[in-house]
């Protein structure tokens, strides 16, 4: 592990429910919930291929588009016809390959049943009272001391301009959602 993930490990292991949503019908890649706390977690996941970026725009504009899309099932009803109890026990899929005998619930320290996982995260999106957050994890696409290092030397280029534009825009329609933006990266 990377120094400087510790935070995303801490944080991902105080819900009791992680679940992998991931696949072509998902919300979000995970989601962690934590029913007692009254909080939940819509977790979209990249990573840049082509190793470490600075900052990678096209990275951030596609799991931006994956983030601001799930906003919608963090409204004040809850979604229908995706979270079927039958989902929760299937094997898991990384990249088109199936992961036999990983299924999708990863944590569930409350040992909920299927149907009570799919139950509790149906409440929780459809309950104003839950706090909401909505995560980036962002491998080898974004290294936050080089983007500070840039603001603060003064030496943006456009590409810099455009990342720091679309993070604004991303935090704001999370904001009117009522959820909280997190970035996790190196």
């Amino acid at each position: 592990m990377r120094v400087g993930w510790q935070e995303l490990g801490l944080r991902l292991g105080a819900y009791p429910l992680v679940v992998c949503d991931d696949d072509a019908k998902e919300i979000a890649d995970f989601i962690a919930l934590d029913p007692e706390e009254k909080r939940i977690a819509f977790v979209h996941a990249k990573a840049n291929k082509d190793g470490t970026g600075t900052y990678n725009v096209d990275s951030l504009q596609a799991v931006g588009r994956q983030a601001t899309a799930s906003l919608a099932f963090l409204a004040r009803y809850a979604p229908v016809g995706n979270w079927r109890a039958e989902r929760w026990p299937t094997d898991v899929r990384a990249n088109k390959v199936s992961l036999t005998g990983r299924n999708r619930i990863f944590k569930n320290t409350g040992a909920l049943s299927a149907q009570q996982i799919s139950d509790a995260l149906a409440a929780a999106c459809g309950n104003p009272t839950y706090d909401r957050e909505v995560w980036i994890v962002a491998g080898n696409m974004v290294d936050r001391s080089a983007v500070a290092g840039h603001i603060l030397a003064d030496a943006m280029d456009n590409r810099l301009r455009q990342f720091l534009m679309h993070w604004d825009g991303l935090r704001t329609a999370c904001a009117r959602a009522g959820a909280r933006l997190l970035l996790f990266c190196h």
